[in-house]
């Protein structure tokens, strides 16, 4: 079997992937509030597309060529630098606005230091946004032969 017909193969078992993921978010909003049970569902289904995405992925690079499979790291290092900054810049911004900052030691202790689920969510959207703008950004270069 060639080359391009194992990638296209690839192809279609991560867009399978990808409807059943869409389908499972789906089931997982009708959920809301998330009881235990819900709960349970939530992080097996949630486990399995984590494994999924896993194989899927391995088995596209094993199949890429090497021109792909160097794009392929390029756009996953560069998602990589952006979530490890964002995950910074919001330590960073976290700490300095922290409200046991130039307090007391008694009371510093006494102030936590948190991070809201949705600040978390932001390094992880701009690790997606990158990842999916390079991908797009570095196909149009080689599209157009730079």
């Amino acid at each position: 079997m060639t080359r391009d017909r194992k990638l296209n193969r690839t192809r279609w078992v991560e867009a399978a992937l990808t409807v059943l993921a869409v389908a499972g978010f789906l089931w997982l909003a009708r959920q809301l509030p998330v009881g235990p049970a819900a709960s349970r569902g939530a992080a097996l289904f949630l486990s399995v597309l984590l494994l999924g995405t896993a194989a899927v992925s391995v088995w596209q690079y094993r199949v890429m060529d090497e021109f792909r499979r160097e794009r392929m790291q390029k756009t996953w290092a560069l998602s990589g630098y952006s979530g490890f900054a964002a995950l910074t810049a919001l330590i960073v911004w976290r700490t300095l606005t922290w409200p046991g900052l130039g307090l007391p030691k008694a009371l510093a202790q006494a102030t936590p230091l948190t991070f809201s689920l949705a600040e978390l969510y932001l390094p992880w959207v701009a690790m997606i946004l990158t990842l999916l703008l390079s991908t797009a950004w570095l196909y149009w270069r080689d599209a157009r032969g730079g």
